[in-house]
């Protein structure tokens, strides 16, 4: 019995300090509050805070030589900076980004997440939420779409899909309801849950 306490209490410590990232399919976009992509709907107070823009589960083994999409804001807050990671040119204006990297970004560390983007911004009310959104550029690489070049072969450009659904649905909530997962719900599915 005692055994059994200790590796349960030690199983508890364990797994108290791992996280889950939101978005387990292939190609994922989001900001998320976190670079580990774990968090993409928070509480905070009044001032300066950050956010990530991540893709999540790259299919390009060799890491992203380039990215486009555009960051639209709901509610009270207004964005300070934009940092894109690495040895970036941007083709287009912000909140749009077009960027081409002189290297691919990879993180080893973090896999399978890439951070391409850091966005540090003032959040100026807790009354009311405040969102952000993910949405095509106004000239995309592939219509309709966001999108990413393979860090291999620039050429490839794969395309970026948002966990929350689309560029109607937030990516990421300050203060309010939580952006919920897009997925595909069949008959079989819901009986899995109650196997």
């Amino acid at each position: 019995m005692k055994k059994l306490l200790v590796l349960t209490a030690a199983a508890l410590l364990i797994s108290g300090n791992a996280l889950a990232q939101l978005d387990p399919d292939p190609d994922g976009v989001g900001i998320y509050f976190d670079p580990c992509a774990c968090g993409n709907c928070v509480t905070l107070p009044e001032g300066q805070h950050y956010a990530w823009l991540v893709i999540t589960h790259p299919s390009a083994p060799a890491g992203v030589l380039g990215w486009e999409c555009r960051i639209e804001t709901d509610g009270p807050l207004f964005v300070l900076q934009y940092e894109p990671e690495g040895l970036w040119i941007n083709a287009d204006t912000p909140p749009s980004f077009v960027i081409g990297l002189a290297e691919p970004l990879m993180n080893p560390y973090m896999f399978p997440t890439v951070v391409v983007m850091e966005i540090t911004f003032q959040l100026l009310d807790v009354s009311t939420p405040a969102m952000f959104y993910l949405v095509p550029v106004f000239f995309p690489s592939m219509p309709g779409m966001l999108a990413y070049a393979d860090g291999a072969d620039p050429e490839n450009l794969i395309e970026m899909r948002q966990s929350t659904g689309g560029p109607g649905e937030p990516v990421a909530v300050i203060n309010g309801d939580c952006p919920v997962a897009n997925e595909d719900a069949t008959w079989g599915g819901v009986k899995n849950l109650y196997r």
